[in-house]
């Protein structure tokens, strides 16, 4: 009897024994799992996002920057303009149309376009008379001296007394007439001055002033006559050419100025990045004033002759090395 409960309670021991090996493998098991998970990408881990670790931020393992390849120019002082870009075209600034007295037809004609004449010369004469009725041939006259810049008659058309038979211009005083867009009117005044480019002469600038200003608003174009005086009047410009202006609304003389491309904006800050003695950049905050296409005014944070990145802004921050791929010098002179 003894002898049947001890291998009863052996045999308990042993099924215990079993169920806690059991009971370990399936600990172990499960422990095995939560690793080989978090290895293969789970939340957190760097395979699912997060935030890499410093080794696996250099590619190289050393966890230092690369140098960037820059382009960089002094700030330098120079005029910076803001302007309206407008188009329009040369006219004769004196032109008369010329009429005949009496109605008829055309019997003579001596001019042509281009021809000079002077006031008092006989651009065409017309015959008055009707059949059954004969009249002395009447003279038209030039009424200024000048360039016969357009002809409307040939000899045997009928004319009346309003009909243009030429046009007379004084073409050494030229003007520019160009049309402003509405919303620009309230920049416009007498005496602004404008940058005038020609297609016959792209490498020339050309210099005028704004002499008049028309008091009505087109109500079809939305847009107000604009006269202006070439400064200086030159043989080569012609009347009827097209032009191309900048009407100058604001200018700044004599300030600091970086090209456009030089400035970034850094949360809610312009900014800048200024090559220092060991090549590397550093983050100026600067507050701005007048831009232009080209370049922009620097009202404060830098300082005349400071070296500045203007290409490549992109692959900087505040502290990165860089190497210049141009020389500043040379781009200053």
């Amino acid at each position: 009897m003894e002898t049947k409960k001890g291998d009863r309670i052996i045999q308990i021991i042993l099924l215990l024994i079993i169920a806690a090996g059991f009971a370990g493998i399936a600990l172990i098991l499960k422990g095995s799992g939560a690793d080989s998970g978090q290895k293969g990408g789970m939340p957190g881990g760097p395979g699912a996002g997060g935030a890499p670790t410093a080794q696996q931020q250099s590619s190289d393992g050393s966890g230092e920057s690369s140098t960037v390849a820059v382009e960089a120019e002094y700030a330098a002082r120079q005029t910076v303009s803001q302007f309206i870009r407008v188009n329009g075209d040369v006219v004769s600034d004196v032109s008369v149309d010329i009429y005949p007295d009496v109605a008829g037809k055309i019997v003579v004609r001596n001019v042509d376009p281009g021809n000079f004449v002077k006031k008092g010369d006989v651009v065409a004469i017309v015959d008055p008379s009707v059949p059954g009725e004969f009249y002395s041939r009447s003279p038209i006259l030039s009424t200024i001296s000048g360039t016969i810049i357009d002809v409307n008659v040939n000899v045997g058309d009928t004319v009346s007394t309003s009909t243009s038979v030429a046009v007379v211009g004084d073409l050494t005083k030229l003007s520019l007439v160009t049309y402003v867009p509405e919303r620009y009117i309230t920049y416009l005044k007498l005496g602004l001055h404008a940058e005038v480019f020609l297609e016959a002469f792209p490498d020339t600038v050309f210099d005028a002033r704004v002499v008049q200003l028309n008091p009505v608003v087109d109500n079809e174009s939305r847009s107000m006559e604009v006269k202006l005086e070439i400064v200086n009047q030159d043989s080569r410009i012609r009347a009827g050419m097209f032009a191309s202006m900048k009407l100058i609304t604001r200018e700044s003389r004599d300030c600091i100025a970086v090209p456009s491309g030089a400035v970034s904006s850094y949360y809610d800050d312009s900014v800048v990045y200024v090559v220092k003695d060991d090549n590397s950049v550093e983050r100026r905050v600067v507050s701005l004033g007048l831009k232009s296409d080209e370049m922009v005014e620097v009202l404060s944070g830098l300082s005349e002759n400071e070296l500045v990145v203007t290409q490549g802004v992109s692959s900087v921050t505040d502290g990165s090395p860089v190497r210049m791929v141009n020389d500043p010098d040379a781009v200053e002179e």
